[in-house]
């Protein structure tokens, strides 16, 4: 979202708040009254406590604060450094305001001497004076200007914050809007909407109310200004046109229809999608699967005391998701616990990418921090490289970093990490009955996942739980055909591959579309145009209630052509929203894909929910938190393939800068990974060179030395400038790794491109490299 805010109402004399002398505004530049003067401190991190207890309105624990506020030092110099500014705030307020005692602080006013309460309380009424009020009040963005230079947490909450304080301004200025214009007050009403576009200029029903109140005070020339501004916007951050409505409501005023125009603006606002454009596709059985998914309940129930691995494999759409989704259930309906996991193609360098995902996904359920509590602390502390554990766990904050560990070349110290990893997972699915453990697409998974799952695999005795593995056997690299022979040769695994549809089962597809009211398709010409595979089936029957002329023009279609007919009848809204989700590539949440596409959060929600009504996206896990996938990964390429290389590459730089800027771990390698393939995606050559390097470096810590390696090659491919420091990093990967020559083909490397000061160390190296 753009960050401009229009001052021209802000000039406004805001309503005095005060108690007893105390204010502090927060929208736009930090400022802190007392008695009417500015409140002078002499450190930063004295102002960013009042802010932080004023905001969140509860009492911090000491422990909280000094935590986040000097997450590098030590517990007690923290708690010292604390104590400190605790003493300066009290001196400089005159003991009034903030309590503080043994263990808490906290900041006793009334909520009217803070500004962004104002705006809160404003966001919801229908008070013309109140919202006048609160709309004077937002002066610019949350803390504008104001950060911890030491503190990455500080700034995550005032990064996280900043999102939510502008939903509560932009709902102040919609408000007023509204209610201005009821009242007859154009004036108000135009001055509202012109800030409520400068806050997000991305708002197309920003637009549309400014252009339709322009026209409505009989300035036309100005709301037909307003649609080009809002095209060329659209164009230059998104590259899409503008939707139909916004069109519509522009050809409208040009043609002087001003109150046809903005009567149609008003309805089109009010009206939700109608049922017929949102028809969901028919749940269909799954069928000619039964031996194959009876094989995968007798194999979990087989793990009830030492664990069992199956293999599903397959080609592309033949049904491999299906076949686990139903396992799932029947495990679920047994009180299992079921952790599933995807590897994506675009995160194959993301070291123990799917294994973190399990990780993440097992600790947002019910029960997770209890099942942990009973890991030794050092399982938890080498958890903690790769996830934040749940801070309810006894003893975790949940945001420790992580620990730094003496060896890259260290065997042992990666299978401590290794072993960490397995009773980690174990723990989550433990219960009165086995678990299962599944990751999706193994031939897109990582070398550090597959060593992992190899370990893992030959490692299940008195571990009760199923690890299902599934992968397209065409798609798998030389590693991967490695991989895949060495669990099949692990004793007691079970092989199920599955194979095309035979001709009872697609009768029994094609009788369930029939019963769920779609037409009736003959089954031997279905049978002979799909092959058997259940994707064409599938899309197939489900075209066939919308195909134009009905189910004899389903012949000579691919499934790539039935995927298009579907894609073409999302709404415009819809296909957006779609268009950043594949250039996200992977599962993503609403805000992420809200950002990426530049749609409204109403918007975006609206989409996703016809997204999901459609079958063309899946909700994985329950609100809050949800996240979403697309229902099958050749939706994803059909979306992808079809978006203009102009637009894919600004989905890409969105994600990128939104990636960088969310909350959370700055040296996680999952995110570094993610920044530095979107930003090489949207050709932005050297902030992609740094963030690979920064991957490659987290990497080699967790002794992930092939993505290490990788990433670290790719950072000199991109032209980064460090490029002895970079030859010299990648010497030490290689040399753990066992690649002698290649460790000193990198030293020589750097060596011949430092300088004279850096050589001595180098020659170190190459000297250590050759004894070894």
């Amino acid at each position: 979202m753009s960050t401009r805010y229009r001052y021209g109402m802000a000039r406004q004399r805001v309503p005095e708040r005060s108690d007893g002398g105390f204010e502090i505004c927060v929208l736009g530049p930090l400022t802190v009254t007392v008695d009417g003067a500015p409140l002078v401190v002499d450190t930063r991190k004295a102002l960013a406590i009042l802010a932080l207890l004023a905001v969140e309105r509860r009492p911090y624990a000491r422990e909280e604060l000094a935590a986040l506020l000097w997450p590098d030092a030590d517990d007690e110099s923290a708690r010292g450094a604390l104590r400190r500014t605790l003493s300066v705030l009290r001196a400089a307020l005159g003991d009034r305001w903030l309590r503080v005692d043994r263990s808490t602080v906290d900041l006793a006013v009334d909520t009217d001497a803070i500004d962004l309460h104002l705006i809160e309380r404003a966001s919801s009424s229908s008070d013309a004076t109140r919202l006048k009020a609160a709309a004077a009040a937002a002066r610019g963005p949350f803390l504008a200007g104001f950060s911890l230079r030491d503190s990455a947490e500080f700034d995550d909450w005032r990064a996280s914050r900043a999102v939510a304080v502008e939903r509560s301004v932009a709902a102040v200025l919609d408000r007023l809007a509204a209610v201005a214009e009821a009242n007859g007050d154009l004036a108000t009403a135009l001055g509202a909407a012109e800030r409520r576009v400068d806050l997000d200029t991305l708002d197309e029903g920003a637009h549309r109310r400014l252009m339709a109140l322009l026209a409505r005070s009989g300035d036309r020339a100005a709301a037909i200004r307003q649609y080009r501004a809002c095209v060329a916007v659209l164009e230059r951050e998104l590259g899409v046109p503008p939707l139909a409505e916004t069109t519509e409501l522009y050809e409208a005023i040009r043609d002087a229809r001003a109150d046809v125009a903005i009567e149609r603006e008003a309805v089109a606002a009010a009206t939700p999608p109608t049922g017929a454009t949102m028809r969901a596709p028919a749940t269909l059985p799954l069928v000619g699967r039964a031996t194959e998914l009876d094989a995968l309940l007798t194999a979990y129930r087989s793990a009830v005391a030492d664990g069992a691995v199956a293999l599903v494999t397959g080609e592309a759409g033949i049904g491999k998701s299906r076949l686990l989704d139903a396992t799932a259930v029947s495990v679920r309906h047994g009180a299992g616990r079921v952790l599933i996991a995807r590897a994506y193609a675009s995160e194959a360098g993301i070291a123990y990418g799917p294994i973190v995902e399990l990780l993440r996904t097992g600790m947002t359920q019910p029960g997770a921090a209890a099942r942990l509590a009973g890991l030794p602390t050092r399982t938890l502390d080498e958890l903690e490289r790769l996830v934040a554990l749940p801070s309810a766990l006894p003893g975790r904050a949940g945001n420790s970093a992580p620990v730094t560990p003496s060896s890259t070349g260290d065997p042992a110290a990666r299978v401590r990490l290794i072993e960490a990893l397995a009773d980690g997972l174990e723990a989550l699915v433990a219960g009165p009955v086995p678990g299962v453990l599944a990751i999706e697409d193994v031939q897109w998974a990582d070398e550090s996942t597959r060593s992992m799952l190899a370990w893992l695999a030959r490692r299940l005795a008195g571990r009760p739980l199923l690890l299902v593995l599934t992968w397209r056997p065409e798609d798998l690299d030389e590693p991967g055909a490695a991989f895949a022979e060495t669990l099949s040769a692990v004793d007691g695994v079970l092989p199920v591959r599955l194979d095309r549809l035979d001709r009872g089962a697609v009768a029994d597809l094609v009788e369930a579309a029939a019963a769920n009211g779609l037409p009736q398709v003959e089954t031997d010409r279905l049978l002979a145009e799909s092959e058997g595979l259940p994707l064409f089936v599938v899309e197939a029957l489900q075209g066939a209630g919308a195909a134009e002329g009905g189910p004899d023009d389903q012949s000579a279609r691919t499934v790539r052509a039935l995927i298009r007919e579907r894609l073409a009848s999302v709404t415009e809204t819809g296909s957006q929203v779609l268009a950043a989700a594949a250039a996200i590539g992977r599962s993503f949440d609403a805000d992420l894909v809200r950002g990426s596409s530049g749609r409204s959060e109403d918007e975006t929600v609206n989409a996703l929910e016809e997204l999901v009504r459609r079958g063309l996206v899946r909700e994985i896990g329950a609100s809050p938190g949800a996240r979403f996938d697309f229902a099958h990964a050749k939706f994803r390429d059909a979306v992808y393939e079809g978006t203009s290389l102009a637009r894919r590459r600004l989905l890409h730089g969105r994600t990128a800068d939104l990636l960088r800027a969310a909350p959370g771990p700055r040296d996680d390698p999952g995110r570094l990974v993610q920044i530095a393939v979107h930003e090489r995606a949207a050709g932005r050559d050297a902030e992609a060179a740094e963030a690979f390097r920064e991957a490659g470096l987290r990497s080699r810590e967790l002794y992930a030395l092939p993505e290490a390696s990788a990433h670290l090659e790719t950072a000199l491919a991109l032209g980064h400038p460090d490029a002895a420091g970079i030859e010299v990093a990648l010497g030490e990967v290689r040399t753990a790794r066992g690649d002698y020559a290649g460790a000193i083909a990198a030293l020589e490397a750097a060596a011949a491109v430092t300088d004279a000061p850096g050589l001595p160390a180098i020659e170190l190296r190459l000297g250590r490299v050759h004894a070894r």
